[in-house]
């Protein structure tokens, strides 16, 4: 009987007091009665829409809280109450452990964010030059303006008891969730208070600024509609940073990865995943370079043998698919048409290469898919018919390169003519073209990559096609075979000048003066004659009689007595040059030098 008259009471306490007087037909004092038997007058439509006024008339009132839509209120046991449909709203954010949670204070918590109230502008700059004031440990802690001036948030003029959300200040510990107190005017400068929701440090707190608080951006010319969230870990409110990054909201693309803001950028030989298959990207800043390889052998992208003579330049996939071109407004980045483009040399016509010189080879699109040229004057030049332009220089003209307005090398000068076969793909505008690598041409239409052999004479090394990307190291070393061979003379000449035919060489093309290119020549020789004198071995830099770098020489010890001698040669010089080994007899005396295998020329570089 105790249970249900507490259910009862209950319910008069949810529905409220209901008075007789307010009902005809009742007793015109008091209140109604427990356990007062009254019929309902007949005005009544339904009875169930009263109160029980009997203890056993419970099903009234379960009919009568179903009629107002309150649901069904269970029995207290044991300190327990069940709700059957219906809901509890109105409920505040929790402050005390023991206090009911909010539906929008569990979503927070869920989602690792810890919400606080709205603001209504952020700051997208640093406030006019203000001094700030930390209250006591961040309580009542203000930004007073230096100077007397109406303030304004974002485009938008404040007023007073408007929430602001500072998060661009020079000191970040001064950042934070402010009151607007004083607006400023002409005659006054603003104040800005720190917001009792956000003046003492603390995460996982919506009374507290830590890590993770989370603030709505209400209005404003930028930030309306934006939600940010703080992720510095601060101890001290004042001393340690606050700093907020853009959680939500109107961006229209990545403001923040991970808690980085900034720029993002793509490292070099990256990749990049389009969803849905056939989107765009736009990149700027940093970005994944040209991809491939230019070689002589199809789907050969690294050349370990030999090829002469060569009319076809291909580029393949290396280290991954694409490369970069500028359309003049925005980089795109092209995919290499079946891992593989080229473009024919030309040997006359339309189109030519002339012999011996050096090329530049370009990326280009036309009509959206990836295309090879190499640029020309026109009539078959190359560098050294440029402006300014030699075989071992670049010119100021069409074979100047851009290292500086795009993340990759490209035309500085518009490219008149630049040749896929014989089809003049020019002209290329400023920057239009993708710089991949240069060659040197052996014959007009033709190049080679070769890396010499040992013979009488030897056949010299032709290194002739140099990649601006992805290169990779290559090497050589040769001998000359011919018998021993004496030489007296103090003049410097290529070794074993009377056979060699100036083939005892490495040549070389190089596009930027990016890395060394070494070369070294050994031998091994005596004194002809007991008249003293030695021998010398060097490197002549494109040159036959002029060393170049240190020079080795055979001691003096005397007829019969011999020493070996190593001479080299570093550069970082680009465009076509070549390295020969040179010798002389110092002293005017008669000196046997060495065949193979004492006698050989060493090169490295890469391509």
């Amino acid at each position: 009987m105790l249970r249900l008259l507490i259910s009862v009471i209950m319910v008069l306490a949810v529905v409220g007091e209901v008075r007789a007087q307010d009902f005809p037909g009742y007793p015109a004092s008091g209140f109604l009665q427990i356990g007062q038997a009254a019929a309902p007058p007949a005005w009544v439509p339904n009875p169930g829409l009263l109160i029980a006024n009997n203890l056993n008339d419970l099903n009234n009132v379960a009919t009568a809280r179903a009629n107002l839509g309150l649901g069904t209120l269970a029995l207290q046991n044991a300190n327990a109450v069940a709700i059957t449909g219906g809901t509890i709203t109105g409920m505040p954010a929790p402050t005390l452990t023991g206090d009911v949670a909010n539906k929008l204070y569990v979503d927070s918590v869920a989602s690792g964010l810890v919400v606080h109230a709205a603001v209504r502008l952020g700051t997208v700059a640093a406030l006019p030059t203000n001094v700030y004031n930390n209250g006591a440990a961040g309580v009542g802690a203000t930004l007073t303006a230096s100077a007397n001036a109406a303030l304004s948030v974002d485009g938008t003029a404040v007023v007073a008891n408007d929430r602001i959300l500072v998060k661009n200040e020079a000191t970040a510990a001064n950042n934070g969730i402010y009151v607007v107190t004083q607006t400023g005017s002409a005659g006054a400068a603003y104040v800005l208070t720190r917001a009792t929701d956000a003046n003492s440090a603390g995460a996982g707190n919506p009374n507290k600024l830590g890590n993770g608080s989370y603030v709505l951006v209400q209005a404003g010319s930028v930030l309306v509609n934006t939600g940010w969230l703080q992720n510095a870990v601060g101890n001290t409110i004042g001393v340690d940073a606050v700093n907020f990054v853009q959680f939500t909201g109107n961006t229209t693309g990545v403001s923040s990865l991970n808690g980085l803001t900034g720029v993002l950028s793509l490292a070099p030989g990256g990749g990049i995943n389009i969803t849905p298959a056939g989107g765009t990207i736009t990149i700027t800043g940093a970005m994944a370079p040209p991809q491939g390889r230019l070689t002589l052998v199809s789907h050969t992208p690294v050349m370990v043998t030999n090829q002469t003579a060569k009319s076809t330049l291909f580029y393949d996939c290396y280290r991954g698919g694409s490369v970069p071109v500028f359309n003049g407004t925005q980089d795109v980045v092209l995919a290499i048409p079946s891992c593989e483009i080229s473009t024919a040399l030309q040997s006359s016509g339309t189109g030519v290469v002339n012999n011996a010189g050096v090329f530049d080879v370009w990326a280009v699109a036309v009509a959206g898919v990836l295309h090879l040229c190499v640029a020309t004057d026109g009539s078959g030049g190359g560098w050294a018919t440029d402006t300014g332009g030699s075989n071992t220089g670049r010119g100021s003209g069409y074979s100047a390169i851009d290292n500086a307005t795009r993340p990759y090398l490209t035309n500085a000068v518009a490219l008149t003519h630049c040749y896929e076969g014989a089809t003049d793909r020019g002209s290329v505008a400023v920057n239009r073209a993708t710089y991949l690598g240069s060659f040197w041409t052996t014959a007009a239409g033709q190049t080679a990559y070769t890396m010499g052999a040992s013979g009488s004479p030897p056949t010299p090394a032709c290194f002739c096609i140099w990649n601006a990307y992805s290169r990779v190291t290559a090497g050589t070393m040769f001998s000359d075979t011919h018998a021993n061979w004496n030489y007296g003379s103090a003049t410097v000449r290529e070794a074993d000048g009377i056979n060699n035919n100036g083939a005892y060489r490495v040549q070389a093309v190089t596009g930027l003066p990016d890395d060394y290119q070494t070369a070294t020549y050994h031998d091994t020789g005596n004194q002809n004659s007991t008249s003293g004198g030695f021998g010398g071995v060097l490197v002549c830099f494109n040159s036959t009689t002029t060393a170049s770098g240190y020079r080795g020489v055979f001691s003096n010890a005397g007829q019969g007595l011999f020493s070996q001698g190593q001479g080299g040669f570093s550069t970082h010089a680009s465009g076509f040059n070549f390295f020969s080994a040179c010798e002389a007899a110092f002293g005017g005396t008669s000196q046997i030098f060495f065949s193979a295998p004492y006698s050989f020329l060493e090169y490295n570089g890469t391509f």
